[in-house]
């Protein structure tokens, strides 16, 4: 069972227009899964500080089926007179392949993202060029 993230997600309204921007323009702001995160529950939850917790952290001691997975997210804002903005990138898509190519042999294992999750899939597949 996932614990709880706390996202506050209240409006925050502009009190002016974007530079560039138009009077009363919204924005649709779609969240984008670009792959996922597993980490044991201390690296979420970190509470003190020291060598030990530090190693708890990062999975010494426990075991990985034991972890959490969180999405390693990217946004895509569509602003109408300004365009697409994208917020985040997330993962590389060579992590499909290979994540020891872009983490190092221990961090590898906590990232996981599957092909068509990467950036550039999901922003050809909106007819978006990256």
């Amino acid at each position: 069972m996932l614990a709880p993230v706390k996202v506050n997600a209240e409006p925050t309204p502009l009190r002016e227009p974007l530079a560039g921007g138009t009077e009363g323009a919204t924005v649709v702001i779609e969240p984008l899964k670009t792959g996922e995160t597993l980490w044991p529950h201390t690296f979420f939850d970190r509470a003190g500080k020291g060598v030990i917790k530090r190693l708890r952290a990062v999975g010494f001691g426990s075991s990985p089926g034991t972890w959490e997975s969180r999405p390693v997210p990217a946004f895509l804002v569509r602003h109408p007179s300004l365009g697409n903005i994208l917020v985040d990138t997330g993962l590389h898509p060579s992590v499909v392949r290979n994540p020891r190519d872009k983490f190092s042999r221990l961090t590898a294992r906590h990232y996981k993202i599957e092909e068509g999750e990467d950036i550039v899939s999901q922003l050809r597949d909106r007819g978006l060029a990256p």
